[in-house]
């Protein structure tokens, strides 16, 4: 009896430790996260490994941050990839130990303000996305890490890539408007939009001069959590 406890408590003493020593390589050893996420794209886009170039990555680490300047506080930073696939760079971050990545951002964007003009008012310069947006629509669909937007999409992705407790920031062009105007079209085009949309979904909408949203690649210490893709009116 004795000689089966001990045997017990041997197989699970190994089972503890093959456990802990997979979780550490998990979130610390590059080439192991990397092969992790290229099978990942291979699954996702039904590629060969060698089509996808890396291009840059931001190791895993754990960073010393400021909590509302009371005290200090560790923070994980998890891995990111800089990816090249069919002469376009985009990026894959791990989140909760899964992978998410960006490649279509471009053209969902593209979808997103087609089907705003088309439906609501041809004024609508799109909507404000980066990188999470895209986890976050995935997510709120009860949709696959792996699954592939579509431009039928467009519609459902405007109403669902936010966080649940976050508006859908909308960007309309408008070249001459007053500051005593901004508030009453803002809440016209804000009305059109809950009329052409039949949903509960907040929308915030941002009236610039800027005819077209502008793509911008954020690798600097603003996303020190993770590498995105931003499109935005907020620059001169």
């Amino acid at each position: 009896m004795k000689n089966t406890k001990h045997i017990i408590v041997f197989i699970l003493s190994i089972v503890i430790t093959v456990l802990c020593v997979y979780k550490i390589v998990n979130l610390t050893n590059y080439n192991f996260v990397k092969t992790r996420a290229v099978n990942y794209l291979c699954d996702k886009y039904d590629a060969d490994k060698d089509e996808f170039e890396l291009v840059d990555y931001k190791h895993s680490r754990l960073v010393i941050e400021d909590f509302q300047e009371l005290f200090d506080v560790l923070q994980w930073y998890d891995f990111s990839f800089e990816f090249k696939f069919k002469d376009k760079n985009f990026f894959v971050n791990r989140y909760k130990g899964r992978f998410y990545d960006d490649y279509q951002i471009d053209d969902i964007e593209m979808w997103c303000t087609d089907w705003l003009k088309e439906n609501v008012d041809t004024n609508i310069s799109g909507v404000f996305l980066d990188s999470k947006n895209i986890a976050y629509y995935q997510h709120n669909t009860r949709k696959s890490n792996k699954y592939i937007v579509n431009q039928k999409d467009a519609e459902d992705f405007i109403l669902n890539c936010y966080s649940k407790k976050t508006p859908t920031v909308i960007s309309y062009y408008e070249k001459n408007i007053s500051e005593k105007d901004y508030s009453k079209e803002r809440d016209y085009i804000k009305s059109i939009i809950n009329t052409k949309i039949d949903s509960k979904k907040e929308f915030q909408i941002y009236i610039t001069s800027n005819t077209h949203l502008k793509r911008l690649v954020g690798k600097s210490s603003d996303y020190e959590d993770y590498w995105a893709t931003v499109y935005s009116s907020l620059y001169q």
